[in-house]
């Protein structure tokens, strides 16, 4: 028995340690932020940039709602035209769409109206395609951001450049939490956002994210991309699948990389947050949802193993070998977890860091257990009902 739990610890070091090594060159160069626009690496795109259409979903009125949109309309990207979308006219967010399409010529704000086929951020994004396409000059490349991150001056461009270089099917981008205090759920945010950031930079677990995505018009249109959100609880995790089912790679591009303030972050939006990003596993990618949950529970449990072999060992029920390996495995794994602080630029002080990954490590594998029971899909004020593939099968609103 003691020989098997001392395997289960060497497999979670390496899975731990392969995530956090192979993909730290991404997050390196994603904390080096977008390249200016005269950069060499442009030189061959200067009169090629395609038209785009900037899509923005926006709900209610987030304290760096304002500055982060700013930052999206600020892009020094050579013909942008942006769609703000808000679901109906009551809503916080509509003040704020209102006041940005007064300001600037290229923004235009829309109502959407309520969701009853799909989650309401796709019903959004649906609208402000729409009304780009209604336009004269319907633009050429489709891009897609939230509106609560914030944007640095060429993010738009490092997401359209492999578009326009004929590299990808898709582009995709993401962002880094920025913790403004060192409060464990705020810590834990960005520590979850971090590990997932690896994975981007790992080529078989990297997919689209939502927050930062561009698709040319005509792909999206000839591939079915229109088709499938009208009906689909989710954006980014969907295309992903559909990718994969045509062949075409999504591509990551590290330097698009959005920045998402975060203070006073609490444990159940934390909680909320973490199980809403599984349960789109769970609807559209039922394989890749099992496997997850494998690695899940292999990063949480082995803490409490190694202590247990420890105690057992001191207690002179396990060979005294197993307690030293409990040990190497403590004394390892925190040096893990330390390194990966060096990859937030703010560097939170590093006993809150340590706590904050365990915590993660540990706390994730029960928020997945909570999407085997899960029948619904929350999110916002709406409940979602949601078939095989993603399909939304019923919306509901619960205030």
């Amino acid at each position: 028995m003691s020989i098997f739990l001392v395997c289960i610890l060497v497999l979670a070091l390496l899975l731990l340690g392969a995530i956090a090594l192979l993909g730290r060159p991404h997050i390196r160069m994603a904390n080096q932020g977008p390249r200016p626009a005269d950069h060499p690496a442009f030189a061959s795109l200067q009169g090629k940039w395609p038209s785009a259409g900037l899509i923005i979903p926006m709900h209610g009125d987030r304290p760096t709602m304002r500055q982060a949109v700013a930052t999206l309309l600020d892009q020094d990207y050579p013909d942008l035209t942006v769609a703000l979308v808000t679901a109906d006219a009551s809503d916080p967010a509509t003040r704020i769409a209102k006041d940005f399409a007064a300001e600037l010529t290229n923004v235009h704000h829309v109502v959407a109206g309520e969701a009853e086929t799909n989650a309401q951020k796709l019903h959004n994004q649906l609208a402000g395609i729409a009304l780009l396409e209604s336009m004269d000059s319907p633009p050429e490349v489709l891009a897609f951001s939230d509106s609560t991150h914030i944007a640095p001056q060429g993010h738009l461009r490092e997401l359209v450049a492999p578009l326009v270089k004929a590299e990808a099917f898709a582009v995709t981008g993401y962002h880094r939490v920025a913790p403004q205090d060192s409060k464990l759920p705020t810590l834990m945010y960005a520590f979850a956002v971090l590990g997932l950031h690896l994975m981007q930079g790992i080529p078989m677990l990297s997919q689209a994210w939502g927050g930062a995505m561009a698709i040319t018009r005509r792909a999206y249109h000839q591939y079915g991309v229109d088709a499938l959100w009208r009906t689909n609880i989710v954006d980014d995790v969907s295309l992903t699948v559909l990718a994969q089912m045509l062949g075409f790679p999504i591509v990551n591009a590290s330097r698009a990389c959005l920045v998402s303030p975060a203070a006073g972050t609490t444990f159940s939006f934390w909680t909320a947050w973490l199980t809403r990003q599984i349960l789109y596993l769970r609807f559209c990618m039922p394989g890749t949802w099992i496997a997850a949950g494998l690695g899940f529970l292999l990063l949480a449990l082995p803490p409490f193993l190694a202590v247990g072999l420890l105690l057992a060992a001191v207690l002179g029920c396990a060979p005294l070998w197993a307690g030293l390996a409990g040990i190497v495995y403590l004394a390892v794994g925190a040096v893990l977890l330390a390194s990966t602080r060096d990859l937030i630029p703010e560097r939170p002080p590093l006993k809150p860091w340590l706590l904050a990954g365990l915590a993660t490590l540990v706390l994730s594998a029960w928020c997945y257990l909570r999407t085997w029971t899960a029948r619904r899909m929350y999110w916002g004020i709406k409940a979602y009902a949601v078939g095989r593939g993603g399909r939304v099968k019923q919306v509901d609103t619960v205030r």
